[in-house]
């Protein structure tokens, strides 16, 4: 094997020509990233705004359902520079099947769609079957009303029970989501840090299959927030919720939660901020995830998913890797590789330790035909370039990562310059 690390400087040029020129095809926007219970109704001012916005949040949701609240949230969001998804009493007593009444829904619609700090509607959070009809009936009619701003559903996880989905089967659920409700946009609520094994991987297929198969957006959730019966969040936890998100084809990301939830379902322990609004050790973890994201995420967001794949031994109802791929081997357990493509075909890996609980190097074996390996940048880091000067030389090399860590690479088939 014959490999060299570029000269950093070299590299840094050689990042910023790609990056110009992807930048160059087309405007980009921010990779959406949604704080739950962004903002206690007690502490509603600009500066709550300003501490999520420089979290890294480009959105944030509280439940207060109540127009005059949503009001004043807009207007301290707008100064902060943050957009809000917004749930608003008159849409959900409309869901719920307490009244039928679609001027309420066109006030609600009136109150919010101008203003530039709206991102979108609040339908549901934790969505059953026996909402579906009233979810859809709500939804085209705001959609019809406000085609400008989505409207978001929050759908079940995999391990919810028959009572909670209100219907036997999981698959059920899902293809009834997807008949009746149509939806634009959901969010997967799962919380793997306890559950992390084959249902988490099988559950995030499901969503990716409806988005490649169906083109249907869906979001992926990082639960930040200690309660029974999950354990004290650690920075590897929301790096790895974050990351196996994103190589499922998540096109946005939502962290429950920013706020203590008021609710006495749960006890609650930690969140992003505490009770007085000041910020936890989490927060500087989510900040930083946040960062990275903020840079890998809009290059993910113009790729399109070209499979998820996982290295020996393959997590049950996981897929191996096949011979046409870029990486042909790793050696080394608990890795991810998640291919994408950009609109020439040109090919990328997102490369995950799967592993919050330890870091690990494998060795990773790419395809014949790939000449240079380039790693786009996340953080303050150099980035790693890989070229191989022979092709007959064995293309492999070791790629450090962090527990729960992930890395996005370029599949070069060619030298540059």
């Amino acid at each position: 094997m014959n490999t060299r690390r570029k000269d950093i400087r070299f590299g840094r040029l050689l990042f910023g020509i790609l990056l110009l020129l992807i930048q160059c095809q087309k405007q980009r926007s921010p990779f959406p990233v949604l704080a739950l219970e962004g903002s206690d109704y007690q502490n509603l001012q600009t500066s709550t705004f300003i501490q999520i916005k420089y979290a890294g949040f480009t959105i944030s949701y509280s439940s207060f359902s109540d127009p005059q609240l949503n009001k004043k949230a807009l207007d301290y969001a707008e100064s902060a520079g943050i957009k809000l998804i917004l749930s608003d009493q008159r849409i959900n007593s409309f869901i719920l099947n307490e009244h039928s009444i679609f001027s309420e829904l066109d006030a609600a619609v009136k109150d919010y769609h101008s203003h530039p700090a709206f991102f979108g509607y609040m339908l549901d959070t934790e969505i059953a079957y026996d909402r579906f009809e009233r979810i859809s009936a709500v939804k085209k009619y705001l959609h019809n009303r406000d085609p400008l701003h989505p409207s978001l559903i929050i759908i079940q996880p995999l391990y919810a029970s028959p009572s909670q989905l209100q219907i036997d089967d999981y698959s059920k659920y899902i293809d009834n989501f997807l008949k009746i409700v149509d939806p634009e946009l959901f969010c997967l609520n799962y919380f793997p840090v306890t559950q992390s094994g084959p249902l988490y991987f099988s559950n995030l297929q499901i969503c990716y299959d409806l988005y490649r198969t169906k083109g249907v957006k869906f979001w992926g959730t990082v639960l930040s927030l200690s309660f029974a019966p999950y354990p004290q969040i650690k920075h590897s936890y929301l790096r790895f919720q974050a990351y196996c998100s994103l190589a499922y084809g998540a096109r946005g990301l939502t962290f429950y939660s920013f706020y203590l939830p008021r609710d006495q379902k749960w006890v609650y322990q930690e969140a992003l901020v505490d009770p007085a609004g000041e910020k936890t050790p989490l927060l500087s973890h989510a900040a930083t995830i946040n960062g990275e994201i903020e840079k890998i995420g809009t290059t993910l967001m113009h790729l399109t998913p070209k499979g998820v794949y996982h290295s020996e031994p393959v997590t049950a109802g996981c897929f191996p890797l096949s011979p046409d791929l870029g990486i042909q081997n790793i050696h080394g357990r608990d890795i991810i590789a998640a291919f994408f493509s950009d609109e020439v075909e040109n090919e990328y890996v997102l490369l995950i330790n799967k592993n919050f609980s330890s870091g690990s190097k494998p060795r990773i074996y790419f395809h014949s035909r790939i000449t240079q390996v380039i790693e786009m940048v996340k953080n303050e880091n150099d980035p790693l370039i890989i070229e191989w000067e022979s092709d007959t030389t064995e293309k492999s090399y070791p790629i450090l990562f962090q527990a729960g860590d992930g890395r996005l690479f370029r599949l070069m088939t060619r030298s540059i310059g």
